[in-house]
Formats: C-alpha cells, sequence, structure tokens
C-alpha cells in the first residue's frame, strides 16, 4: 500500500520504534539508557540520517524524543529523567544525527512555550539547560571565527 507521510513523520516513527527495541524497565539508569541507545543508533543511524533532509526532519527527532519523555509508561519514566533526555539529545548531536541549528530552532520554539507543560519542564531540566547553553555558546564561536575569517578574506580581495 502507499503513503504520503513526510520525512519527519517517518522519522518520528523511526525514534519511537528505538525507544520500544531497548526494552526498558523502571531500573534502567541513564548510563545503562544511553549505551543501549548507542548501540542501536549503530544501526538505525545511517536510516535517520537519510530521512533527515533538513533541519525539520532533525527537529522532529528531537520531538520524537520529547513525545517519548513525556509520554507516560516506562520510558516516559526513563527518558524524561533528569539526566536521560539531556543524554540523548548530546548523543543525537555527537553521532550526527542532529545539528547544532537543529537543537537551537527547537530550543527557541520550547522558549516561547509554557513551561509548566510537559514538555517545558522536560526544557528547563538543568541538565537540559546546561547542554543548550554549551550548543549555543559552541555555535556562537562557530559562527565568530567564520564571520571573522571571511571577512578578513573579502577584505584582502578588495586590494
Amino acid at each position: 500500500f502507499s503513503q504520503n507521510a513526510t520525512f519527519g513523520e517517518c522519522v518520528t516513527g523511526a525514534i519511537l520504534a528505538i525507544f520500544e527495541r531497548l526494552k526498558l524497565t523502571s531500573d534502567t539508569s541513564p548510563a545503562k539508557l544511553i549505551t543501549s541507545f548507542k548501540a542501536e543508533l549503530k544501526h538505525w543511524g545511517e536510516l535517520l540520517e537519510k530521512l533527515c533532509h533538513t533541519v525539520e526532519e532533525e527537529k522532529s527527532v528531537i520531538i520524537a524524543v520529547e513525545t517519548a519523555a513525556t509520554g507516560g509508561g516506562v520510558i516516559g519514566d526513563i527518558v524524561g529523567k533528569e539526566p536521560a533526555f539531556r543524554f540523548i539529545l548530546q548523543t543525537l548531536h555527537s553521532e550526527e544525527i542532529v545539528s547544532e541549528e537543529a537543537i537551537i530552532s527547537w530550543a527557541a520554539l520550547r522558549r516561547d512555550g509554557n513551561p509548566e507543560s510537559s514538555q517545558g519542564k522536560l526544557f528547563l531540566q538543568t541538565p537540559t539547560q546546561e547542554f543548550l547553553a554549551w550548543i549555543e555558546e559552541d555555535s556562537e564561536s562557530d559562527s565568530d571565527s567564520s564571520g571573522s575569517s571571511s571577512g578578513s578574506g573579502s577584505d584582502s580581495d578588495d586590494d
């Protein structure tokens, strides 16, 4: 059969399926979660990369993790507990599934949201905020260094 699903919808389903495959239990530690998640990404990471054509699909990955974390049940209890959500975000970034741009864009969306909502509370967790501060600082230093080097290069071209 045929479906008209977007890449964002496909990547959302893939992320949620990965969490189901982890076979999490109430005593799963954040370290065990990340170890299992990284193992799944070794297998599924290439597919996720192919489904993520733009920042919007990368944001769909983050929103899918957020949905899992706030959805209740064992998965929600484990993924939504500090510092697990931050570790998942950090892993997705380090494995190059989501870019700094996608994380910053998602963070801007959440900053404008309701801090009392389940997504707002997840977003405001201290470990998540520390990771976002690091990402934003890194992004600013990257743009500063590329801005100054390209500016000096264009000045020399004018001479």
